[in-house]
């Protein structure tokens, strides 16, 4: 796990998480999610068809600042999936919808989100002229 964060995702959160399309599917994205969690260190993989199940709702939530621990843990099952190219997406844009939420977020998960995005940017996966 590229990030230890992700592990403090208990039941709570990752049935937050799998509801956050309006509750559709949420049974199965909680099953793919827990999978996610247990026996993929919360990687994302495209290879095992996660484009829908779970990732669909972990993106979805990625946009839900309100709840900052589910969408700290989304934004970091994002990145560390996209950096290991487990899971293909525009970091861009989820870096882009952190800069403006920031300061929202308690200090604590904005240090582990400044690192993560900071690691991307280091690995060249955030395009700073993309708006």
């Amino acid at each position: 796990m590229m990030f230890p964060y992700i592990r403090t995702a208990n039941q709570n959160t990752l049935q937050r998480i799998s509801s956050t399309d309006y509750g559709m599917d949420a049974e199965q994205h909680l099953q793919a999610l827990q999978q996610v969690m247990t026996l993929q260190n919360g990687y994302l993989s495209a290879d095992l068809g996660q484009y829908y199940y779970p990732a669909e709702t972990v993106e979805l939530m990625a946009y839900h600042s309100e709840d900052a621990h589910a969408y700290t843990i989304c934004h970091l099952m994002i990145i560390q999936s996209v950096l290991a190219e487990t899971y293909g997406c525009l970091l861009s844009f989820y870096w882009n919808h952190y800069q403006k939420n920031r300061d929202g977020l308690p200090p604590s998960m904005q240090q582990e989100l400044d690192a993560a995005y900071r690691l991307a940017d280091e690995k060249g996966m955030i395009d700073h002229d993309w708006v």
